[in-house]
């Protein structure tokens, strides 16, 4: 069990693209990430060992901390662990909103309302109807693509700037999702909801949340949220100077 940890563990590590973007950055504090014990005081348990300080530790009681199945709803630590338990002395970075065939991303545990930007076309974003927008799964590049515009563009900022982490894993590299990364959020918003009070985080509401597809000049597209078991999203361009609840994505 405990080189099934590690194996996953060092997996997750190394592959996340948050990491290989941070490859020469100062390492993460240990104690900070919750490894705040040694090998030995970890004896007889299941454990991971820290990636910038083999001598520290985390403790798992009976492996449960780590799964070698990401399901939504489960907690993305900011040591690169997941569960579905909450530990004192690991931190949370977001939940796990959808984890399939290859396409992996959480939902930040905090959100906000922004306006999407100025009127104007942003010239490195293709213009999407609505019927469209289950096509767009590029939050990720559609946020670094509306950051290079001259404007301010408050959505796709507040997204790039997220920070639920001082340093290490999922410090940055957040986003504003795209309509068709919202859509998968359809099928398992009542888990990540779930997940969401048990951290005493604000749930999905039932109101309309900014993407960073955008519709034409004007318009952004929004996704409106029904958090329910087996619910459904519709999509719909809305004014890009309107105040709309807003909520980052990160892959992992």
């Amino acid at each position: 069990m405990q080189k099934l940890i590690l194996m996953l563990f060092f997996l997750i590590v190394f592959f996340s693209r948050n990491v290989l973007a941070q490859t020469c950055s100062t390492p993460p504090d240990c104690n900070a990430l919750g490894y705040t014990k040694t090998a030995e005081e970890c004896s007889g348990e299941d454990m991971v060992l820290c990636p910038s300080n083999q001598k520290q530790a985390f403790c798992a009681k009976n492996g449960s901390n780590v799964s070698s199945e990401v399901l939504p709803g489960m907690i993305v630590y900011a040591d690169g662990t997941v569960s579905n338990e909450i530990f004192d002395g690991k931190t949370p970075a977001g939940v796990v909103a959808f984890a399939k065939r290859g396409l992996r991303f959480m939902a930040a545990l905090e959100e906000t309302r922004k306006a999407w930007g100025p009127s104007g076309d942003v010239p490195c974003l293709p213009n999407l109807d609505t019927s469209d927008g289950y096509r767009d799964l590029f939050g990720l590049i559609n946020t670094r693509c509306i950051m290079e515009q001259a404007e301010d563009y408050p959505a796709a900022q507040y997204c790039h700037d997220y920070q639920p982490v001082a340093e290490g894993n999922y410090s940055n590299g957040w986003f504003l999702p795209a309509t068709g990364e919202w859509k998968y959020l359809q099928y398992t918003v009542w888990e990540v909801n779930n997940t969401l009070q048990k951290l005493g985080k604000t749930p999905f509401q039932d109101q309309l949340y900014f993407s960073s597809t955008e519709s034409n000049a004007y318009e952004g597209a929004v996704q409106e949220i029904m958090p329910l078991q087996n619910s459904t999203m519709t999509t719909s361009p809305d004014n890009k100077l309107a105040t709309i609840n807003v909520r980052c994505f990160h892959t992992f």
